[in-house]
């Protein structure tokens, strides 16, 4: 007899501020509710939601918060997840949980991954070996973990549900079938192993990208984009409960607007802001005039406790945008040649259309790319922070850059570092991509910003799958990337400064017969 598993998803842990966690998991209606058990707790966790999925699952949220006094004593914690079944075994890997926790005096490190799957690929079909970078997560035992987008691929709703036309009627009709389809992709997209290791044991922020509602969502034309809306509403349904822990107690959120999900959270001493950058999302925009304001407003009333340090002391800005807020121009023609293609329906898009059009780069959101740089310098001066930091994930290569905020005389003033990891499971970027993208200077007639130093001319991105971790040691900054395939794996980005960063890697034998053959080429048509 066939056995159905007690526990199909999870558990898993969010961080919601320096003490208060919660624990979130998705089970078979026919086990007996779950109980909580905390060290440092006297008595069990209540359930603090119990909610029905589809007829046969329910959700399970707790919350607790940890003594700071505990923390300090053994900075670390256990917790462990006791039930009865009817008649079915247990699957649970584990036990108990063993959550490392920073010491108070100490900056903790954070990792940070995205691209967790594969694009038209239903997740039981991707090689197994995709997910050692997971691994490698639970082996080196970050104190935090952000997810930066795309942390599901819904495109493979396309294979699965076959009929589907796209039309907001057809999607209303269906809509049954797609909800069952949302929440098995969660299912068998976090299943491996070390993924649900991660996820159970580090404590977890996340944030989307357009692969968690469908590939290229919120770049497309108005009709496509109406059409799609009861498709998005069943994503952020599920979204809600298992990316951000349940919407409606996640202590991390503020609220904009209905449906948008912003998030601000204080980890020790890093300030970390991750805007919903989909829900407000059009071919036009990015983000709402509301979303905006909720930024303003951080820039206005700086937390009270916040006080100038030394460089190798202070507090950090850390903003979090799936999309890369300054990247190489890869993609400079498709406008020309792809973008009056008539999108017809999803299975005939162009995938470089809407690709192009996500970036801050485009032409369609260079005004929002200057006002979100100005957001964050302001964020910046106003939180008395010199440290700010840009982690993005999507473009499936990892890189670091620094960009400049320039005087009106075009000398340099304040600086931000960009960090790109990306994917953790996907295929990396083509490697020959890397050489032939063009660097991009955004210059605007009343302020000007610059994008320097993607390691040097030919070393401007990694495509390899990776992870990054971000740390202060003693010395100063470092960015740590995790590379697949590298004996060291290890490379580390380090700056004194804080504002520059130095190569990623040395280029191969063979990249460097690619960039000889590139040279050949171009002076072959000059």
């Amino acid at each position: 007899m066939q056995t159905i598993p007690d526990i199909v998803l999870g558990p898993l842990l969010g961080v919601e501020s320096d003490t208060k966690y919660s624990v979130c998991l998705l089970a078979n209606d026919c086990i007996h509710d779950p109980i909580l058990s905390v060290s440092g707790h006297l008595e069990n966790i209540c359930i603090e939601q119990r909610l029905e999925i589809l007829d046969k699952y329910i959700f399970y949220r707790y919350s607790f918060n940890i003594d700071p006094d505990i923390l300090e004593k053994t900075n670390q914690f256990i917790y462990s997840i006791n039930y009865t079944s009817n008649h079915l075994p247990s699957n649970l890997f584990e036990k108990f949980w063993l959550v490392k926790t920073p010491d108070q005096n100490d900056r903790p490190s954070i990792a940070f991954v995205s691209c967790n799957g594969y694009h038209n690929s239903y997740p039981s079909y991707i090689p197994k070996n995709s997910f050692l970078g997971w691994k490698k997560i639970n082996e080196v035992r970050p104190d935090y973990l952000i997810l930066t987008g795309d942390q599901i691929y819904a495109d493979s709703i396309i294979e699965k549900i076959p009929k589907l036309i796209f039309t907001e009627a057809d999607l209303i009709k269906n809509a049954l079938k797609i909800e069952e389809f949302y929440v098995k992709l969660y299912i068998d997209s976090w299943s491996n192993k070390h993924m649900r290791k991660a996820l159970a044991t580090i404590p977890n922020i996340m944030t989307w990208d357009d692969h968690d509602i469908i590939d290229g969502y919120g770049s497309y034309n108005d009709q496509k984009q109406k059409d799609l809306i009861p498709l998005f509403n069943i994503a952020r349904k599920y979204y809600q409960l298992f990316q951000l822990r349940s919407a409606c107690h996640n202590k991390s959120l503020s609220e904009t607007e209905d449906g948008v999900f912003n998030q601000y959270i204080k980890l020790r001493g890093f300030h970390c802001f991750l805007p919903d950058t989909r829900s407000n999302r059009t071919q036009k925009q990015i983000l709402s005039s509301q979303q905006y304001q909720w930024l303003e407003n951080h820039a206005l009333n700086p937390p009270a406790e916040i006080t100038p340090k030394q460089d190798d002391e202070g507090e950090k800005l850390l903003m979090v945008l799936p999309v890369p807020i300054a990247h190489l121009d890869f993609y400079s023609f498709i406008d020309d040649v792809f973008e009056p293609v008539e999108k017809k329906s999803i299975k005939k898009l162009v995938d470089l259309v809407d690709d192009n059009i996500d970036h801050w780069d485009h032409k369609y959101h260079k005004e929002e790319q200057k006002r979100m740089m100005n957001l964050l310098f302001n964020l910046g001066e106003a939180f008395r922070i010199k440290h700010l930091i840009i982690v993005s994930g999507d473009v499936h290569s990892a890189g670091a850059s620094s960009i400049v905020k320039m005087t009106m005389e075009k000398k340099e003033e304040r600086f931000a570092t960009q960090l790109i990891t990306s994917p953790i499971v996907n295929k990396p970027t083509f490697r020959l991509m890397k050489f032939t993208g063009k660097r991009n200077k955004f210059i605007t007639d009343e302020i000007g910003y610059s994008l320097n130093n993607f390691g040097n001319l030919r070393n401007w991105l990694i495509t390899k799958r990776n992870f990054m971790i971000v740390r202060w040691g003693s010395n100063g900054y470092h960015s740590t990337i995790y590379m697949e395939g590298k004996k060291d794996h290890w490379i580390t980005i380090k700056d004194a400064k804080f504002h520059r960063t130095l190569n990623l890697f040395k280029e191969s034998q063979m990249e460097r017969i690619y960039l000889k053959f590139l040279k050949w080429i171009k002076d072959l048509f000059n």
